[in-house]
């Protein structure tokens, strides 16, 4: 099998990451919820991950709230900061950004407004962006690196933008994170909200909700329940990360992502992204989403792409056969794809373990496939 299905999720996931969830799985019981040493294990492996995610994004521990995935982590990010105003989000959104903030529209309690961008002019976004802010808004959501064309977006400007007019910036970081530095003083974000099981290479179910300090005062509650302190209060602990954590963490799985974080290497994706996209330009009827030959250095190694006269799915289907993993379709995304002008699309996403030799196979498949 050949995988270039990494903005799904990252595979395979390495032993060392398998043997500490194992470990785990052996010694831990419930995090938080007695002294006990199977209590007191668990409690340790989760605050190992909150150190790891912390050292990762720039913050301490105490201000990393452990999810099961990103998707989760926006929820509570946005439910929890965002009541009313104006809010801005970008083209590119997965639905993880678009749903909670609709349906926040829904219940007017907030109004969204879509910023317009350029695909290969970062100081043309910045521009849309700051005509946006010329009056005040609550906030922006937006997409570190976009999950269907691979696109960075210029987030410290925008957060600049968004901060002189009064607005805080809550930042979808699934797919950069690992690839590209994803600190609070890089991004200038006041929420990071992540993925543990991409290419960070950590479990499937895990992900993170990173606060800044301009935040961690202000942030809700989103989902209500047990949390091993302050029992007797009819409302959610004042402290974090209790405040955001209702209900057992999934110790092992976080175990699993601290070892991923700490252990990761290097792999040679920026390499094969554009060996990949040089190869695919010269096959003809292959139609290139996001102008990824321009600059590739403003993508992590996401690719989009049609061959005209077929399907996705049935190019996907043709791959699959071959023994090569991609994904078609509209990836959780149809307001990215209506941007690009895409009516879904083949995604190839390059990880850790991919070789050139892999990526030659793909381009061979893919030129027999389109003659």
């Amino acid at each position: 099998m050949i995988y270039f299905d990494h903005a799904a999720t990252g595979f395979p996931k390495s032993g060392a990451v398998i043997d500490a969830v194992k470990n785990a799985m052996e010694i831990c019981g419930n995090p938080g919820r007695g002294s006990h040493e199977a209590a007191v294990h668990a409690a340790e492996a989760v605050y190992g991950c909150r150190e790891a995610v912390g050292a990762l994004v720039g913050c301490p521990p105490e201000h990393v709230v452990l999810t099961p995935n990103t998707t989760f982590a926006l929820n509570e990010a946005i439910n929890g900061l965002i009541d009313g105003g104006r809010v801005i989000m970008s083209p590119l959104e997965h639905n993880s950004v678009c749903r909670p903030l609709y349906a926040l529209e829904k219940q007017k309690r907030v109004r969204t407004e879509v910023f317009d961008m350029s695909i290969e002019d970062d100081r043309y976004t910045v521009e849309c962006v700051k005509k946006l802010c010329r009056k005040h808004i609550t906030a922006a959501v937006f997409t570190h690196a976009s999950n269907v064309c691979g696109r960075i977006l210029p987030v410290r400007a925008i957060a600049d933008a968004v901060h002189d007019a009064g607005g805080i910036v809550i930042l979808d970081a699934a797919q950069s994170a690992g690839h590209i530095d994803v600190t609070f003083d890089s991004t200038g974000a006041d929420v990071i909200c992540l993925a543990g099981h991409k290419r960070l290479g950590g479990p499937l179910g895990t992900g993170a909700m990173a606060l800044s300090g301009r935040v961690v005062r202000r942030i809700k509650p989103f989902v209500y329940g047990g949390s091993g302190i302050a029992s007797l209060e009819r409302d959610m602990p004042g402290v974090l990360p209790e405040r955001m954590e209702a209900g057992t963490l999934n110790a092992p799985a976080f175990a699993g992502l601290a070892e991923a974080i700490r252990s990761r290497r290097e792999g040679n994706e920026k390499e094969i992204f554009r060996y990949i996209v040089g190869e695919l330009k010269k096959i003809p009827g292959v139609v290139l989403y996001g102008c990824p030959g321009m600059n590739p250095e403003s993508y992590v190694p996401v690719l989009l792409f049609n061959i005209r006269g077929m399907g996705s799915d049935a190019v996907a289907a043709h791959l699959s056969s071959k023994g090569i993993c991609v994904r078609s379709g509209w990836h959780c995304s149809p307001l990215a794809h209506r941007f690009l002008g895409s009516e879904g699309g083949v995604r190839i996403s390059i990880g850790e373990s991919n070789t050139h030799d892999e990526a030659r196979e793909l381009v061979r498949v893919l030129t027999s496939l389109a003659e």
